[in-house]
């Protein structure tokens, strides 16, 4: 590129010294006019030559760009992080990405005093995990407790990438996670997921607020759809329409799959995933209550919270109600005798009119497998994969139970 603009600059000379000498000018005026138009084209060419548009979040802050953000209603941020190049960096990223609505505060406590103002709401929150005093996770932690900050979205940032401290974000409420020094497109990929939850969560609030529907409570969504409720007494919807209480460890799939993919390639071989499956759980969840149902999903989830581990797991249900584990916890697993112990506890806990059905409540736990594939497909093909092995080995029991009562019969 410098060459170039030598080059350049030395022909504009040449040009501009052979008109001069064309129209009778002496040598020293010749000379005169060649540097002077080789340096006026080298600061021509500097003053107009593109900008690198991908910069690191420690380089210079990139020029505002006229994006819109996915939705006219403008999403408000509020920007959480004890170093002031961020704060101030932050808000030019996020007005490049449309979103020119962001607050700042500088420490975990401040941010806080924000949140607690009935006056003010922010649909969007990126808290730094590493500050003095209060630091993001117990940010995030206390927020979660605020009826209207349950299910904002929140992106942590921190320079930390090991599967201890990414864990303990998510385990805590984060909805997402990107690492310092942060590239300006993937940030602004972020941001624009985040928008597309709060879409959603707006498309919800007249559902939340009609006078039908349940009172909010502290929970951890099923699926993609965290706010539609199940009437009780009902026939239970689909297990992902379902809400569940704040069970330390259990998040959205949406955040377990954003857990998977942030993983870096270092920390993979600590992380371990299994899936727990319901077995017959179609003809089990048939004309069950909601609240039936909902207990159950619960107890389950702190059932494997506390065998696993509450500070080395993170685990989510799917849309079919498989629990899926993603688990530190260094331990070699017997599908066997984890299937045993669950199903020790689910024949003591399980509602009673389950416990005398026929066959009774029965589960099929798959795994451990370790995360497989490229960064951006490994954790939708891997809960994918996980969930297929638990479905089958259910399916296997199912056909094995069928051909011992045929042998029985015979007899």
């Amino acid at each position: 590129m410098i060459a170039a603009y030598l080059l350049a600059a030395a022909a504009a000379g040449l040009l501009a010294a052979a008109v001069a000498m064309l129209a009778g000018a002496g040598l020293p005026l010749a000379l005169a006019s060649y540097v002077a138009a080789g340096l006026l084209a080298m600061a021509g060419i500097a003053a107009f030559r593109p900008t690198r548009s991908r910069r690191s979040a420690h380089g210079n802050p990139p020029r505002p760009t006229t994006a819109k953000p996915l939705e006219a209603a403008e999403m408000r941020i509020l920007a959480v992080d004890d170093d002031p190049f961020i704060l101030e960096l932050i808000p030019q990223i996020a007005a490049q990405a449309g979103y020119t609505n962001t607050a700042a505060a500088d420490s975990g406590e401040a941010a806080l005093a924000m949140l607690e103002d009935p006056a003010t709401h922010f649909d969007c929150l990126l808290v730094d995990i590493t500050m003095p005093g209060m630091d993001g996770v117990e940010l995030c932690r206390r927020l979660r407790r605020m009826a209207r900050y349950q299910h904002t979205p929140v992106i942590m940032l921190t320079a930390r990438r090991d599967a201890h401290h990414m864990g303990n974000a998510y385990r805590a409420g984060a909805s997402d996670y990107a690492t310092k020094p942060f590239e300006i497109d993937d940030l602004r990929q972020r941001l624009q997921a985040a928008q597309e939850m709060v879409r959603r969560q707006r498309m919800e609030l007249p559902r939340l607020t009609a006078p039908h529907a349940e009172t909010p409570r502290p929970i951890a969504p099923l699926s993609h759809s965290p706010h539609q409720h199940a009437a009780t007494g009902q026939s239970a919807p689909p297990p992902a329409s379902l809400l569940l209480r704040d069970i330390h460890g259990l998040v959205s799939e949406s955040a377990l799959l954003n857990y998977l993919t942030a993983l870096p390639r270092e920390a993979l071989p600590e992380v371990q995933i299994l899936a727990i499956e319901f077995d017959q759980s179609r003809n089990l969840f048939e004309g069950m209550p909601a609240e039936t149902l909902t207990a159950m999903l619960e107890d389950l989830a702190a059932l494997a919270i506390g065998y696993f581990g509450a500070d080395r797991s993170v685990m989510a249900y799917t849309e079919t109600a498989s629990l899926v584990i993603a688990t530190t916890l260094v331990k070699p697993f017997s599908v066997a005798m984890i299937e045993a112990d669950f199903c020790r506890w689910l024949a003591c806990n399980a509602p009673s009119q389950l416990r005398s059905g026929d066959p009774l409540v029965t589960l099929s736990v798959a795994g451990p497998i370790d995360l497989h594939g490229t960064k951006t497909a490994r954790a939708a093909a891997t809960v994918e994969l996980i969930t297929a092995l638990a479905q089958t080995r259910a399916l296997e029991k199912q056909d094995g139970r069928a051909a011992r009562n045929r042998q029985v019969a015979a007899r």
